[in-house]
C-alpha cells in the first residue's frame, strides 16, 4: 500500500546540514525551516551570531493569522520550540516553557508537563514557578494528561498530555483506552477545528517526532508503528485541505536518524510480532528486574541469553541501554543501522537529504532540490512575510 502523504503531487529533496556541523541536530534544522537561516546545533530561533530570527509563526501572527503547534513529543522539544522560542540551548526546556507562555501562540498541544511544574509539585522546574497556574491566571485554557482534547477556537489553549513525550504507539496500545494518550490524528483534528473558526487564515506546525526517537534506539518496529500513526494525522490534514482548497500543505523532516538500511534478508514478519518499544523493554530490564522471559513474550524472538539481558542492565545510561537492545533486535530482524556519529550534539542523526511533499496553492515552489532554509524562505515569499532578524 501507499502512505497518505505519498498522494501529495509535488515532491523534492531537502539538504539538512547546519552552520556548525555536516550532521544537524533538531534545533538547527527546525530553525532553518522555521526561520530560513542556517544556525549552530543546539540553537533555537537564533542565527550563528545568536541574533533572534523572526519565525514563520511570528510572521504569521504579525500578518493577523492564527498560529498553532502540535507534537507527540514535549511541546518544549526542539522542533516546536524553534517556531516560538529564541535560545542558545535547546536542552534548557525550563526556559523554553517560560517563553511559550509569553509567546503569541493560539494553540500548543503535546507533552512536557514536567517543565511547567516546580520540583515541589513533581515537576522539573528549579525556579519554583508553576507555569500551569500562571497560564490559567492569564486566561489560557490548559488541558492536562487525560483531559479530552477539544477546542472551539476561542481564547488560547495549551495541552500537556504527558509529563515527557507522549507514549510510543507500541506501548500506548497496551493501556486501557481510558489511559491512552491522544493520537496525533485526534490532536490534528482538534487543531484544525479550532484554528479554522472565524475568517482568519492560520499556520499550523504538526510534528510526528517519535518516529525519530525510535530511530535513535534502532527500533525498526517502533519506526513503522510511529510512521503509520503519523500518517493517520496526515490523512486528517489532507482530508481537511480537500474541503478547503486554498490550503497549502507541506511535509518534510528536520533530518534522518539512525541510518536505517533495508536488506534482502530482513525479517519483515518479525516487526509485526513486536508488542512493546525498545525503550519500554530496556527500562523494564534496568528498573523492574525483567529478564529474558519478558523479551521473549514482547519481541517474538524466544532465544535470549542471560548475557544479553545483563548487557542491557549494565549500560551506563538509559539511552545506551536502549541502543544495546535495539542492536540485538536489529541482528535478529535483519536490519542494518549505522553506528553512532561522533558529535555529541547529534546522537545518531545522519546527514542524507530528506524528502519534501507538497500539495495545494504554491506547492510547485517546493519541488526539486532544496536546502532546508528554502522551505521557510519560499513560504515567506509566497505570503510576502518578513522572516529576517529582529534587529
Amino acid at each position: 500500500g501507499r502512505l497518505a502523504f505519498e498522494s501529495m503531487p509535488v515532491t523534492g529533496l531537502v539538504s539538512t546540514w547546519s552552520a556548525s556541523n555536516f550532521v544537524t541536530d533538531s534545533g538547527a534544522a527546525a530553525t532553518a525551516f522555521g526561520s530560513g537561516v542556517k544556525t549552530d546545533n543546539r540553537y533555537l530561533g537564533l542565527d550563528p551570531e545568536r541574533r533572534p530570527r523572526r519565525t514563520l509563526g511570528e510572521a504569521a501572527k504579525e500578518a493577523g493569522w492564527r498560529v498553532g503547534y502540535v507534537t507527540n513529543t514535549r511541546i518544549t522539544h526542539a522542533t516546536p520550540a524553534c517556531f516560538y522560542a529564541h535560545h542558545s540551548d535547546r536542552y534548557d526546556e525550563e526556559t523554553v516553557a517560560a517563553q511559550l507562555l509569553d509567546a503569541d501562540v493560539d494553540l500548543a498541544l503535546g507533552g512536557g508537563l514536567t517543565y511547567f511544574l516546580p520540583v515541589e509539585e513533581n515537576g522539573a522546574r528549579r525556579d519554583g514557578r508553576n507555569l500551569v497556574e500562571e497560564a490559567r491566571e492569564r486566561g489560557t485554557r490548559v488541558l492536562l494528561r487525560n483531559d479530552i482534547p477539544a477546542w472551539n477556537g476561542e481564547g488560547r489553549l495549551i495541552g500537556l498530555f504527558a509529563n515527557s513525550h507522549l507514549a510510543y504507539e507500541l506501548d500506548d496500545r497496551n493501556y486501557p483506552r481510558s489511559r491512552r494518550d491522544p493520537t496525533l490524528a485526534v490532536l490534528a483534528r482538534t487543531a484544525l477545528d479550532g484554528l479554522s473558526r472565524g475568517d482568519r487564515p492560520f499556520f499550523l506546525m504538526l510534528e510526528g517526532g517519535r518516529i525519530e526517537h525510535a530511530g535513535h534506539e534502532f527500533d525498526a518496529a517502533g519506526v513503522v508503528a510511529e510512521t503509520l500513526r503519523f500518517d493517520e494525522a496526515v490523512q486528517v490534514v489532507l482530508d481537511w485541505a480537500e474541503q478547503h482548497p486554498d490550503t497549502l500543505v507541506l511535509l518534510t523532516a528536520d533530518h534522518a536518524t539512525g541510518g536505517l538500511a533495508l536488506n534482502d534478508f530482513a525479517r519483515w514478519d518479525a516487526l509485526s510480532q513486536r508488542t512493546a518499544s525498545v525503550s519500554w523493554l530496556a527500562s523494564q530490564i534496568r528498573n523492574a528486574g525483567a529478564d529474558a522471559a519478558l523479551l521473549a513474550a514482547k519481541t517474538g524472538w524466544t532465544e535470549w541469553t542471560a548475557e544479553e539481558v545483563a548487557a542491557v542492565r549494565s549500560a551506563p545510561d538509559s539511552y545506551e541501554a536502549n541502543r544495546r537492545l535495539g542492536r540485538m533486535l536489529a541482528l535478529r530482524d535483519g536490519f542494518t543501522w549505522s553506528a553512532k556519529v561522533t558529535d555529541d550534539d547529534t546522537h545518531g542523526h545522519t546527514g542524507e537529504d530528506v524528502p519534501v511533499y507538497a500539495s495545494g496553492p504554491g506547492a510547485e515552489r517546493f519541488g526539486g532540490t532544496l536546502d532546508n532554509t528554502d522551505v521557510a524562505r519560499r513560504i515567506a515569499a509566497l505570503l510576502a512575510w518578513d522572516i529576517g532578524s529582529f534587529e
